[in-house]
């Protein structure tokens, strides 16, 4: 996934270590997105959206907390997890963090957005299912975790 390989050089020269505190990821609500903390419950739906080659063809090399490399395609939930794993331990260790994207009209998994970093120059991250391209939901929720990031965020 390249998390946070993306970055400008101007953002590397200001990146600064990890922040010390753990982040306590917040629930939040758009008008047909719920957001929730990404975690194990979450497995199905990962792996629903990480086993196809049209979401993982524009997300680079996944690698696992560890610093290695996660397979991609997803073959297994033991694949996809260990997604949800690097994100679950990014934010104990207060680097960064992912979202469940859930919709409230069916509560239907349909992605995850978070930030890879945070601090004064956060990268943000994201990936929905195929089946919900062109709705633009992925609008609304980089909408609505940008208003997040701006006014009530740990980086403020």
């Amino acid at each position: 996934m390249g998390w946070g390989t993306g970055r400008s050089a101007s953002c590397r020269l200001q990146h600064t270590t990890a922040m010390p505190a753990p982040i306590d990821i917040p629930r939040l609500k758009s008008e047909r997105l719920i957001f929730e903390p990404l975690g194990a419950r979450h497995s199905t739906g990962m792996f629903s959206l990480w086993s196809l080659d049209a979401v993982c063809r524009f997300s680079g090399p996944a690698i696992d907390f560890d610093g290695r490399a996660i397979t991609l395609p997803a073959r297994s939930t033991a694949d996809s997890d260990k997604i949800i794993d690097f994100f679950v331990r990014h934010a104990a260790a207060g680097r960064g963090f992912r979202w469940a994207l859930i919709t409230q009209q069916d509560s239907a998994f349909v992605g995850a957005l978070g930030f890879n970093t945070l601090g004064t120059c956060p990268e943000i991250g994201y990936h929905l299912h195929p089946a919900y391209w062109g709705r633009g939901l992925m609008s609304e929720a980089c909408s609505e975790a940008l208003r997040w990031l701006k006014t009530d965020s740990i980086a403020n």
